[in-house]
């Protein structure tokens, strides 16, 4: 093991986070003068900030004079998942410093601190805070952090250490560790494929923050969720997420819908495809197969939701903010008793079609593609497409790209599979070599793709059947649910952090957060986070004896 230069990625990612932490300062330099929680946080983002910042340059001597020739794969995985962890403690010591609070009068434990930058580096979403709008309970400039998070793990800082130092065959194989997808042939250098990919993704995120700010959102609020949905992340600054900017009479909130499922849409397809479009070769990304099927699927979830839910009546069900606000634009309609008092009405909203067409392609690209954010209660849709939603949450968007579960690419190879099956059981004596944009795929790449699927589901059930057991029944009681309730939560919810979506179904849905699940869960679910956004194996080799011993 090339412990030297493992010591060397260590200390590039203690330092590439300290550097985030300081650059999320600014957003409080105005208030924090004469507001203490602000400057508070700022304080906290410094301090670790400094350190990290000082610990990386400790690491890095550490590292000097490493023999960067005799970097292999077994060193690579050690460096990812090492540098993954370390990213996530450092990320989770400003919400300790800050006393930030998960829920009134209650400051964020260790354990929740870890969850909170767990699911912000892995970009799975999640939250154990209850009220993000009370600047008493959280600052903003930690706000601001937590929305870095997602930037700094949305392309994955193993691809920033790749841009700075290249590393040649053992940054290939980091990459490798990091990425599930294959890495374009047609890149000459690791080194040019992480800048062509760090460009892109900064590129995205820059658009995305442009589009929100021309469609009236706050620039803090376009950097937010920018973050979130370029990282197909999910943290929002508000408690119902998108769904706030429903009721801001500033914010075009039909463009702001479309706009981010735009950028969804474009961060859950193949980075390393995308970037073809900016070379001008835009036939490339269309004559993929995983992009083709992507799309086709987008459209035919998207239709199938938009129609069951109108007949359903699902589209009636309005996501809720705190306190409910009148959920109609013209008040001259109304009575003045109902216009004076018209915070405690509340009325059903008429949809359109394409009003209806608009929600569920927003909630099938957030759910399918990992982004996580809301703008409905969907949980309360009906039964055929929560099944739908929770099918596309295990499935995942595209290889080379921020989303979680298996990806598009290992259904097909699997879905091809059954059907050569199924060809060689009436025709046993005809031999078809399987193959894949003109490409023969290997019988172990087959393999590999249905061992992970069997894997990510053995993980989420096990998983599942652990917090069904620790949990009490605390808060399904407090609800006036039955146990049949928790199950269908704690399932959801295990899916969703193996599959990085954060949301779940209940009490863990776009209403909910994991605030009030026991320390054990919470530790299950952070270890349940990293183990999905690494693709499990790296995570699980670094617990085998063997991997450490000399070979």
């Amino acid at each position: 093991m090339n412990y030297r230069v493992i010591l060397g990625f260590l200390g590039l990612t203690s330092a590439l986070v300290g550097a985030a932490m300081l650059l999320s300062t600014p957003w409080s330099w105005r208030v924090c003068s004469v507001d203490p929680n602000e400057a508070r946080g700022v304080r906290a983002l410094l301090i670790t900030g400094f350190g990290s910042i000082l610990l990386g340059g400790a690491l890095a001597l550490c590292g000097r004079g490493a023999n960067v020739e005799r970097f292999y794969r077994r060193d690579a995985i050690a460096s990812v998942t090492l540098c993954w962890i370390l990213a996530i403690l450092l990320g989770a010591i400003p919400f300790l410093l800050a006393e930030v609070q998960r829920a009134p009068a209650t400051p964020m434990s260790l354990v929740d601190a870890l969850f909170e930058s767990t699911s912000g580096i892995t970009t799975t979403g999640a939250t154990v805070i209850s009220d993000l709008e009370n600047r008493d309970a959280i600052p903003r400039v930690i706000v601001f952090w937590r929305g870095m998070t997602h930037f700094l793990g949305g392309l994955g800082v193993v691809c920033l250490y790749v841009a700075f130092l290249g590393h040649g065959v053992g940054g290939k194989a980091a990459m490798q560790v990091e990425n599930s997808g294959a890495l374009d042939q047609s890149f000459t250098t690791m080194r040019s494929y992480a800048f062509s990919m760090c460009a892109l993704y900064a590129a995205l995120t820059a658009l995305c923050i442009i589009a929100l700010s021309f469609c009236g959102a706050s620039l803090f609020d376009s950097f937010i969720h920018s973050f979130s949905v370029t990282s197909l992340g999910g943290f929002s600054n508000y408690n119902s997420s998108v769904g706030h900017f429903m009721h801001d009479p500033r914010v075009n909130y039909v463009a702001v819908e479309y706009v981010l499922a735009f950028f969804m849409a474009l961060a859950s397809m193949n980075h390393a495809l995308l970037w073809t479009l900016v070379l001008g070769k835009p036939s490339k990304l269309w004559h993929d197969t995983e992009t083709r099927w992507f799309l086709s699927l987008l459209l035919v979830a998207t239709i199938a939701l938009t129609t069951a839910g109108m007949l359903k009546g699902d589209f009636n069900v309005q996501f809720k903010t705190k306190p409910h606000p009148l959920e109609v634009t013209d008040l001259s309609t109304l009575s003045p008793e109902l216009t004076a008092s018209h915070e405690d009405v509340t009325l059903p909203p008429r949809y359109r079609a394409s009003d209806a067409f608009r929600c569920s392609l927003f909630h099938v690209l957030s759910l399918w593609t990992g982004a996580g954010i809301a703008t409905t209660t969907y949980e309360n849709w009906n039964s055929a497409a929560i099944i739908l939603l929770v099918a596309l949450m295990f499935c995942g968007g595209c290889t080379g790209s921020p989303s979680g579960g298996v990806k598009v690419f290992r259904v097909i190879l699997v879905l091809k599979s059954l059907s050569q099956g199924l060809r060689r059981y009436f025709r046993p004596n005809v031999v078809r070599a399987m193959r894949l944009d003109n490409q023969i795929v290997p019988p172990d790449r087959v393999l590999a793709a249905l061992g992970y699927i069997v894997t990510l589901a053995f993980f989420v059930l096990v998983t599942a059947i652990l917090v069904n057991f620790i949990e009490p029944d605390t808060i399904w009681d407090a609800r006036g649910v039955s146990s049949m309730e928790k199950l269908i939560d704690l399932t959801s919810g295990s899916l969703a952090m193996h599959a990085n979506v954060g949301l779940g179904l209940g009490a863990l849905g776009s209403c909910g957060n994991y605030g009030q699940l026991t320390v054990v869960t919470k530790l299950i679910f952070s270890w349940a986070m990293l183990l999905g956004r690494l693709e499990i194996w790296a995570v699980l080799a670094l617990l085998t004896p063997d991997f450490w011993r000399r070979s």
